[in-house]
């Protein structure tokens, strides 16, 4: 429990990164729970995975510190683990993946899931911790969770609100992220993607798709159902004091009477 409580403490020290002049996003990553062994043995030596996170923001791409053999891993104050992105547009998106560090796989390091963050509906200078179950991709409805996440974020919009304001209604920009190595690259990927291809027909991707239009359907029809009962029945539809007031069947009946 101390460890525990010692993984909420303020972070020791903070990595600054992107390019923006627009703010700041504060974010840490204090744990991950119940994660997949990915250990190519299997766990028969004891060994289990070796987990890392990687954050990407925009035009900035950052990486937690390895911790070796642990399946809910915890990055104390003092651990890299801490990060303060330099925003550029408001509604920018923030992407994370955790993965497993191999060493010995050429083709790259594993992910084991991935989740993204929209950060428009946050509001400046509070303190969130979230968490989330991770995924592989976000575009398949039947998927199970390969464990969770938990992050502390705040974000610090900087210079007035007017100008805040006027930065959210310019449209978003197409970043690009350049990286050194290939694994790296597969990281960035795997982290704003998942494993999921477009360019490859993929017969669950297409159920999905399907299951999501008719989840739509159904949600727009019960929205125009009880929207014609509210209007037909003079049911309550805005406030006015304390009393629900019919004003949206007051007004379709004069404009019917006068019609």
């Amino acid at each position: 429990e101390e460890v525990i409580a010692a993984t909420y403490s303020p972070s020791k020290q903070w990595i600054e990164c992107g390019s923006g002049s627009h703010g700041r996003v504060y974010v840490e990553i204090l744990h991950c729970d119940k994660l997949p062994n990915c250990d190519a043995g299997g766990g028969l030596a004891g060994n289990k995975t070796n987990a890392f996170v990687n954050i990407v923001y925009e035009d900035a791409a950052v990486q937690t510190d390895v911790l070796q053999n642990c399946l809910s891993p915890l990055w104390l104050p003092w651990t890299k683990r801490a990060f303060a992105f330099n925003r550029t547009h408001p509604l920018s998106s923030m992407y994370i993946g955790v993965f497993h560090y191999d060493v010995v796989n050429p083709l790259g390091h594993q992910g084991i899931g991935r989740i993204a963050i929209n950060l428009q509906q946050m509001r400046a200078h509070h303190d969130y911790i979230l968490k989330y179950n991770l995924h592989h991709s976000s575009v398949y409805s039947n998927r199970t969770p390969n464990g969770s996440i938990t992050v502390r974020l705040r974000i610090d919009p900087g210079g007035s609100e007017k100008a805040f304001l006027l930065q959210t209604i310019q449209p978003l920009c197409q970043f690009e992220i350049n990286v050194k190595k290939r694994k790296t690259q597969a990281i960035v990927k795997y982290t704003c993607y998942g494993h999921h291809v477009e360019d490859k027909f993929d017969i669950n991707l297409l159920k999905s798709q399907a299951n999501e239009m008719m989840e739509l359907l159904q949600d727009v029809q019960y929205v125009v159902v009880d929207a014609t009962k509210s209007l037909i029945f003079w049911r309550g539809q805005v406030m006015l004091g304390k009393a629900d007031f019919p004003l949206y069947s007051l007004l379709a009946y004069i404009f019917c009477a006068y019609v």
